[in-house]
């Protein structure tokens, strides 16, 4: 077997475990979990099916990291037909790995939001607490905005807030 022949099937290979994936992370997950117009049933379809909506993030997570290895694969396949096209190919095609690690964060912080409070008991630090209590303060002031997004990963009442320095950060109704 040629070398130009064992690239093209190490990336084809790979390529076909991101289009296996792709789907179920992308249509079948939100089919099942997300209810259009209703933040609170997809936070309770989130905490019912637990196991699928972490199933989905690792399949990010997976996604991700092969899709650089698919590029790099790629590149040593086109690389001898034309580099400049090659380069051009590897900086779009990991242009949006990050974009995936990134949305994972807001994945895991819609599953914090989802599983509620008690699962953020641990969290004894006092500057972590200074961020929670900061990101409440942002989910009390744009709640629409902010519903099952990453800032969202505390549910603690706006209270909490009170009396801190982070008051001011609240809506003038919610002192």
């Amino acid at each position: 077997m040629s070398s130009l022949s064992r690239n093209a099937r190490i990336a084809g290979l790979l390529y076909l475990g991101v289009v296996l994936l792709g789907p179920v992370r992308l249509i079948y997950i939100p089919s099942v979990l997300f209810v259009a117009g209703n933040a609170a049933a997809t936070a309770q379809n989130i905490a019912a099916h637990e196991h699928l909506f972490r199933f989905g993030i690792y399949a990010d997570l997976f996604t991700a990291t092969i899709e650089i290895f698919v590029v790099l694969a790629l590149y040593r396949l086109l690389n001898g037909v034309d580099r400049t096209v090659a380069t051009i190919m590897v900086i779009l095609g990991l242009a949006d790995v990050p974009i995936y690690f990134i949305n994972t964060l807001n994945d895991f912080g819609a599953l914090l939001f989802a599983r509620g409070a008690d699962s953020l008991a641990a969290v004894r630090h006092p500057r972590l607490q200074v961020g929670f209590s900061a990101a409440e303060s942002r989910r009390v002031a744009y709640p629409e905005r902010c519903c099952l997004s990453g800032a969202e990963f505390c549910r603690r009442p706006a209270a909490a807030v009170r009396g801190s320095r982070w008051e001011r950060h609240l809506p003038s109704a919610a002192r």
